[in-house]
């Protein structure tokens, strides 16, 4: 934790520090080096912090707490993103940018949300604010989807699948991602032009190219962006685009990762300018983070804390959705932790039924009943020390 304040306090400063000049259509930015060598868009087909300009949707599947920066060929840093996982299924981010080489000066931040609802669907949203080089104020918004094939956990294979369950079945687990955003929506300057972004990416094989096709369009204008990318070796990919398939607006890059460092670099021939952007992984592996999380539901466990350690089978099954034991587990919990829970309203029920008779014995019995099943039911403990002063005076009144 100390090492991630360091380095985003370090990066405030070289911010504030750049005297820079940056383009003043916000729609157009395009901040790290693999979306540029796809051709120019990253709807669908990013998972790395840059995802908070492209699409917010996606930083929810992004289970490592990372940084990302951003260079041009004349060592111009001009982006950086940090992006915060919070299990099961909450992701926080935030970054900062200073183009260049436009006619007007500025500079912009950005926070995003993004909600996990399922193993395969997320949902996001920005927000945005900008300086202008006259120190005028520019504020807007972003809301975003994201689908990824993933295989949902069956306890039986279907004879005959339906269209859904192919689509989420083991066969097909990372073949196909779609993504759709409303960009840059202004809301204190209604004569920005926003943005509406769709892509989808197809992966045919396993070991073999994904393909992306986005679909960029605005008041103004309307662009296609489709690109490839082909896996080399392990930790090493190449990839190509064109943008509206016009040869003058090609470009090409690639990528290599080397423990937690992965490296983009990539040509464009439309600014004829070389992208170099650094991934920096903060945490630990996924495997480390489920068995940790794991263990803490198995202590609550022991200590018949029903709820705590759902959460914690929840936070560990986050990080590998498609974890057969993990889903077993929660699957076994939930429908113990739903018993437990209809028992325990039931008990509540009759215990408001007495209170308010004024049978406080009878109140005061239900409630222990609860603790009996749930010893950390916080709201029966907060009932049975207010039931207390009543029930004292009605023992009074009583012997």
């Amino acid at each position: 934790m100390k090492q991630i304040k360091s380095i985003i306090c370090i990066t405030l400063f070289l911010i504030q520090a750049s005297t820079v000049f940056c383009q003043q259509n916000f729609s157009r930015l395009q901040p790290d080096a693999h979306a540029i060598g796809l051709g120019g868009s990253g709807v669908a087909l990013t998972f790395d912090p840059s995802a908070i300009y492209w699409n917010p949707a996606n930083i929810a599947f992004l289970t490592r707490d990372r940084i990302f920066i951003n260079i041009t060929d004349s060592l111009h840093f001009n982006y950086f993103a940090f992006t915060k996982f919070f299990p099961p299924s909450i992701s926080l981010g935030l970054s900062f940018c200073q183009p260049r080489d436009v006619y007007f000066g500025q500079e912009f931040a950005t926070i995003a949300l993004a909600y996990r609802a399922a193993p395969y669907f997320s949902f996001g949203t920005n927000f945005n604010v900008m300086r202008t080089s006259d120190d005028d104020i520019y504020t807007s918004f972003g809301v975003g989807l994201f689908f990824k094939s993933y295989p949902a956990y069956r306890t039986t294979i279907p004879t005959s699948p339906s269209f859904w369950e192919l689509l989420t079945s083991r066969n097909m687990k990372d073949k196909l991602n779609f993504g759709v955003t409303l960009h840059n929506i202004p809301i204190n300057y209604n004569d920005r032009n926003y943005e509406l972004r769709a892509a989808v990416a197809l992966k045919p094989v396993v070991t073999g190219p994904m393909f992306h096709f986005a679909y960029h369009a605005s008041r103004d204008t309307f662009s296609f962006h489709p690109g490839i990318q082909i896996p080399f070796f392990k930790g090493t990919e190449f990839y190509f685009g064109i943008k509206d398939l016009n040869p003058e607006e090609f470009a090409v890059g690639g990528t290599t990762q080397w423990g937690p460092f992965q490296m983009h670099l990539s040509y464009s021939s439309g600014d004829s300018r070389v992208y170099a952007s650094l991934l920096i992984r903060l945490s630990e592996e996924e495997n480390v983070l489920l068995q940790k999380h794991r263990n803490l539901g198995t202590e609550r466990l022991k200590e018949d804390n029903f709820n705590a350690a759902l959460s914690e089978y929840l936070k560990a099954l986050s990080y590998q959705p498609d974890n057969d034991e993990m889903n077993y587990l929660v699957s076994v919990l939930k429908k113990e932790a739903d018993d437990k829970s209809q028992k325990i309203d039931s008990l509540f029920v009759k215990a408001d039924y007495y209170e308010k008779k004024g049978w406080y014995i009878y109140a005061y019995t239900y409630l222990q009943k609860i603790l009996e099943i749930d010893l950390h039911n916080s709201r029966a403990k907060k009932r049975l020390k207010n039931l207390n002063p009543q029930l004292t005076k009605y023992l009074e009144k009583l012997f």
